[in-house]
């Protein structure tokens, strides 16, 4: 039997390329390694931001492809990010790399409309109001008129909100438990049709079960996006 070496380490499947902050992830938020059924490696991309990469994402496209080409080296099977708005590099990171990369739930929305009936919706879950629209969405291939979503924000003064763009180290979890249930509802009440909801904000992850109890549909995030990855680039033998 033939077994193959060149890396100091081995048994990271995925990487992800994180954001350079500091407020809390629990489990469920895709940066926490805990919130994973396989290994996972984490790229931090010191100074960059959700707003930098929505104010100029071109000045930060080296950073992104040096990233995943360090964790493509160090042997995870595919690559992702901690941020909706990278979606800004999907194709320039995946043509640099040997391995698949996913940079953004938006992929996945496709799909998901595929799946549900013609008068249903697609609620998209952000922090905040941060404009994004057609321009963005074209990057995963889509736009609104071609798939009936409805963007859906915490108010720029919600504890939630606050906590990403002021980098908040230290939070009151009850409170933002409150604000998502309130959103949520919110977001259920104003929109019976819905079909399905998906966390554009990957730190709603931790929230996930919540959001599911009060809309009763299904919630896609990228944790659960990072593990169907991992599934199909490292098949488990099956046992009968």
């Amino acid at each position: 039997m033939i077994v193959y070496g060149g890396r100091p380490f081995y048994g990271a499947e995925i990487g992800i390329i994180m954001t350079d902050t500091r407020f809390p992830r629990g489990i469920g938020d895709l940066g926490n390694a805990w919130t994973f059924s396989v290994p996972v490696r984490y790229k931090v991309l010191k100074d960059v931001t959700a707003e930098r990469i929505k104010q100029d994402p071109d000045a930060l496209l080296h950073q992104f492809i040096a990233a995943a080409k360090e964790l493509e080296m160090e042997g995870v099977k595919a690559i992702t990010t901690c941020c909706g708005l990278a979606i800004a590099y999907q194709k320039q990171v995946a043509n640099a790399i040997h391995i698949p990369f996913f940079a953004s739930i938006y992929n996945l929305v496709p799909l998901i409309h595929s799946m549900l009936g013609e008068d249903k919706i697609i609620g998209l879950f952000h922090d905040r109001d941060r404009g994004v629209g057609d321009e963005t969405f074209r990057l995963a291939g889509w736009t609104k008129k071609d798939i009936p979503v409805v963007r859906t924000f915490m108010p720029d003064d919600a504890l939630y909100a606050r906590m990403i763009q002021e980098d908040l180290e230290e939070v009151d979890l009850a409170m933002i438990e409150t604000e998502v249930r309130e959103m949520t509802q919110k977001f259920i009440d104003a929109n019976p049709n819905a079909g399905a909801i998906v966390l554009v904000c990957t730190n709603y992850g931790q929230f996930s079960p919540l959001i599911q109890e009060i809309a009763r549909v299904p919630v896609f995030g990228m944790a659960e996006y990072v593990e169907f990855i991992a599934s199909v680039v490292k098949i488990k033998p099956r046992t009968r």
